[in-house]
């Protein structure tokens, strides 16, 4: 009974993070093409700066997370911050410059809220054994927004080379309806006897659930068992805010947490691409319908890769995973140099050539890559995340949504600052950033994080060790 309702919260909650997303990431892959085709005044730079600001207000949703969870419960919070995404849609439809960032103000606090509750409400939830099968899982469903989404787009966009006021209208209107649907999903979420927030008065019952900003008469009590040793450092400090400050720089001193700092960041660098490559496509082959495309083939490959995942790291190793990522990521950004104009991040290129002039079908093998690399990369991220949140020491005394917030905002600040300098940069200029990206993530990953997932990942449900 245990296992089924294990599973039967994953597949809620990731049913509903995946219907969100479906709607969200489409949108946000048209959003600037929307904008540079209405009969408004409003450019494509607005919409890099709107969703730069999303990405950057995101960080404020993460930090909001764990109080807020406290306060309302998983199941509450994650219907509350599930609505926040239909702000950036109405902002769209009304379309004046004020309602599209106020949209993304508010629809930014929702993302960051919502992917520190849902993930932590996937790992608290299982069983530690189970864990990274359980987040693999949960990616699994996730990324079905990719092939979900858009269908949607390629349907509602029925003009192949301009997006109208009707049709943009029309399409932001249906995602508004299936995200407020979506949310509903949340109350059907089932949690396991004895689990956090079962009850709202659980949480307050619970000390073990609560923040370490808490007062504690007893500063030895924030100690995990294997700290005695080092029980007398803290017994000499009554002051608890100095505790907590020295366990602020001890948790982020830490190794693991240093490497997450650093490929979360990267990570939201990468997820910029679901936006700048198909305003790169629109703007080089002038054809809307390859923007879908260029979706539908990122979701089934981050579909049919997220499947792999668990086995590929029986039969493999996360070494081998992580390796694979590094190289796809290579390509991606070889691919880019050589097949968009250098201009072709913020402008119509209609006479500008690129250094390897290519059909449409590059848009196919682009949209591979990419899901290959989102995949491998975000599934590997969340798995590490996973596993440190689980870690006494490491965390020391937080608890494990206070790493998933953290690691929200590092992603925020990575996708943010990608986005806002995008309008100033040229697409050469984007690649070779890009590429000092990936060889920095992979020495970070290989040496700090792989190892971590190593000493904790020692068996499987299946009673197989998996290798790192």
């Amino acid at each position: 009974m245990k296992f089924k309702v294990e599973i039967w919260n994953i597949f809620v909650v990731s049913m509903l993070l995946m219907s969100v997303y479906a709607a969200l990431n489409p949108a946000c892959s048209v959003m600037n093409t929307a904008l540079q085709d209405s009969s408004s005044h409003l450019t494509s730079k607005l919409g890099y700066i709107s969703q730069s600001l999303m990405s950057f207000v995101s960080m404020a949703g993460g930090l909001m997370a764990p109080p807020l969870r406290t306060v309302l419960g998983h199941r509450s919070l994650m219907v509350f911050s599930a609505l926040l995404h239909v702000a950036v849609y109405v902002g769209m439809i009304v379309l004046t410059e004020w309602a599209v960032l106020l949209g993304s103000v508010v629809t930014g606090l929702g993302e960051g809220i919502i992917w520190v509750v849902i993930p932590n409400f996937v790992t608290i939830t299982s069983e530690h054994k189970n864990i990274e099968r359980n987040l693999s899982y949960h990616m699994f469903i996730y990324n079905l927004n990719g092939i979900a989404g858009n269908i949607l787009n390629y349907l509602c966009l029925d003009d192949s080379t301009l997006i109208t006021d009707s049709s943009r209208i029309r399409y932001f209107t249906v995602c508004t309806v299936l995200t407020v649907l979506s949310a509903l999903l949340c109350g059907m979420a089932v949690c396991p006897p004895g689990s956090v927030d079962t009850e709202l008065s659980s949480l307050n019952e619970d000390s073990d659930l609560r923040l370490i900003t808490e007062t504690v008469p007893d500063s030895t009590k924030l100690l995990s068992d294997s700290d005695k040793d080092e029980a007398t450092d803290y017994e000499v400090e009554d002051n608890v805010p100095k505790i907590f400050k020295r366990r602020c720089i001890d948790f982020l001193s830490d190794p693991s947490v240093r490497a997450l700092t650093i490929s979360n960041m990267y990570f939201g660098a990468v997820c910029t691409l679901l936006v700048i490559v198909p305003m790169c496509i629109s703007n080089t082959f002038e054809n809307r319908h390859l923007i879908p495309l260029l979706g539908g083939t990122v979701g089934v490959s981050r579909l049919v890769t997220t499947g792999l995942f668990d086995w590929m790291a029986r039969i493999t190793s996360y070494t081998t995973l992580q390796y694979l990522q590094t190289i796809a990521s290579v390509c991606w950004v070889t691919l880019m140099f050589l097949v968009f104009p250098n201009n072709s991040l913020h402008e119509l290129t209609p006479g500008d050539l690129p250094l390897l002039p290519m059909g449409d079908w590059v848009v196919y093998l682009l949209g591979l890559l990419i899901g290959c690399v989102l995949t491998w990369l975000g599934v590997l991220v969340t798995v590490a995340t996973g596993k440190v949140s689980t870690d006494v020491k490491t965390m020391q005394g937080f608890q494990p949504d206070v790493l998933f917030a953290y690691c929200m905002i590092v992603w925020s600040i990575g996708s943010s600052v990608t986005l806002a300098i995008t309008p100033y940069v040229s697409l050469y200029m984007f690649t070779c950033l890009t590429f000092i990206g990936v060889v920095v993530n992979h020495f970070c990953f290989c040496y700090d994080l792989l190892p971590f997932i190593g000493r904790f990942v020692l068996r499987n449900v299946d009673d197989k060790p998996i290798s790192y």
